[in-house]
């Protein structure tokens, strides 16, 4: 999770880079980063949005008006450099949620035991016994198992799922990388 997070992140600082090189004719300049803004606080005090509007004013503009990297106005996109800096600084495990979907024969005898759509839960931070039996345990050929990975229960994005949040947080960058690039095509 925090890798994904990590190269989303990465990816808005490569284009600010990028931009800021090639419009002001210098070396790769690795102090320029994709500018956002906390709580409370205005994006044009940042750093970051002060070193691209000293060397392209209306791309600041742009991202300051349009693409709204902040806390305060659209929390879409700050939501990535949150999960980025919680893996920095707060490792979060998922919870795992397992869930078998059939009938098991748990007997030797051969009698089977209603075991119809159960679901098992643990936590990956620790490890869980899943099912115990004194007896051999059998899983018919016919069975399906899920596995829901899951953010845990408190903080940013609690108790949602972790893929579709991270395809979700892909699609939000991917789509401000791309109005970016659209208004560049479009500068004069």
């Amino acid at each position: 999770m925090g890798d994904a997070a990590h190269n989303l992140r990465t990816a808005l600082d490569h284009w600010a880079t990028s931009v800021v090189t090639q419009i002001a004719g210098n070396k790769e300049d690795r102090s320029i980063y994709f500018p956002f803004s906390g709580e409370g606080k205005k994006l044009e005090d940042a750093a970051d949005y002060i070193a691209i509007h000293n060397i392209a004013p209306d791309i600041a503009e742009f991202i300051s008006k349009d693409i709204k990297p902040c806390f305060d106005t659209d929390r879409r996109l700050w939501r990535v450099i949150e999960l980025d800096n919680i893996d920095k600084h707060e490792f979060k495990l998922p919870s795992v949620f397992i869930g078998l979907v059939d009938i098991v024969d748990d007997r030797p005898s051969g009698n089977l035991s209603g075991m119809n759509q159960c679901r098992f839960a643990g936590n990956a931070a620790r490890s869980f016994v899943l099912w115990s039996s004194s007896a051999p345990i059998t899983i018919r050929a016919n069975y399906e198992a899920t596995l829901d990975i899951n953010f845990p229960k408190e903080g940013l994005f609690a108790g949602q799922p972790v893929i579709p949040t991270l395809r979700n947080l892909i699609k939000i960058v991917t789509q401000t990388l791309n109005d970016l690039e659209r208004f560049l095509q479009n500068r004069p």
